[in-house]
């Protein structure tokens, strides 16, 4: 992913070409100027899970959703490389602040400029909330907040047949973007996925036309047996939600996966 070229010399002929009529536009300005120009990039991805239904006999224990809700941050310096993957911030203070998780929580550091939390190791809770991530970096307090949504609502039916494909649409629902999982077989396996999991991909996702319908191909499905499709709408951040970051090329993607089982014959 390519840095936009207007970073750097933006500041000048934007305040040049807007009106300067008091106080508060003068602030606008310089807050528009500082969100465009700022170096930190604060790339993010909150994904809840909704525990499955006792009678969907849906397991996912030996599952990429293992962990249970999830949140993670990358961060980068946008100050000189083309690519963010090649300037990863290290050494942040990064912490997921929530009510709904007890005020905040500390995220784990992974050395790679990416930090992370989870269920099962650090208790985090999938709450339909405003939520931030503040990071500590630099004498520095950068933040960007979400407005955690709700459950999408989908209709997917209990049986399917092999070979063909399945389109969700959430199209009609108050959702930014749909991101949707395929697991199959005994093991629970990763048939299908358009989560992004990188700080690339987090930025293509928000920073295009979000997909609001997804067509899973019938490949997917060509094999007999129990499938479960895991369906999340999700919420991004405004420009307004972001404090001492990059405001183009930051970004906090919210949202929770919904499980539905169904039997492919």
């Amino acid at each position: 992913m390519r840095i936009p070229s207007l970073l750097a010399p933006v500041s000048l002929g934007l305040v040049a070409a807007l009106p300067i009529s008091g106080c508060a536009q003068v602030d606008d300005i310089k807050n528009t100027v500082n969100g465009l120009t700022n170096t930190m990039v604060v790339e993010s991805l909150l994904l809840g899970v909704e525990a499955p239904d006792t009678n969907s006999k849906l397991d996912l224990s030996g599952s990429d959703f293992a962990q249970g809700t999830t949140v993670k941050a990358f961060l980068a310096d946008a100050s000189d490389p083309t690519s963010l993957t090649d300037a990863p911030v290290k050494g942040a203070a990064v912490n997921f602040v929530s009510d709904g998780n007890g005020g905040q929580l500390a995220l784990k550091d992974n050395d790679d400029g990416s930090y992370s939390a989870n269920e099962n190791d650090q208790g985090l809770v999938y709450v339909a909330e405003q939520v931030s991530l503040s990071a500590d970096y630099g004498d520095t307090i950068h933040s960007i907040s979400v407005n955690a949504p709700p459950l999408a609502t989908v209709d997917i039916g209990a049986n399917h047949t092999a070979g063909d494909s399945l389109t969700i649409d959430i199209s009609d629902q108050d959702y930014d973007g749909l991101l949707v999982v395929v697991l199959s077989g005994p093991n629970v396996d990763l048939s299908f996925s358009n989560i992004p999991t990188s700080i690339d991909e987090v930025y293509n996702f928000t920073h295009g036309d979000s997909p609001l319908t997804v067509d899973i191909p019938g490949d997917t499905f060509s094999d007999a047996g129990l499938y479960a499709v895991g369906v999340a709408g999700t919420r991004n951040a405004g420009s307004d939600d972001m404090t001492q970051v990059n405001t183009v090329l930051s970004t906090f993607v919210g949202g929770q996966f919904k499980f539905y089982t169904m039997t492919v014959n």
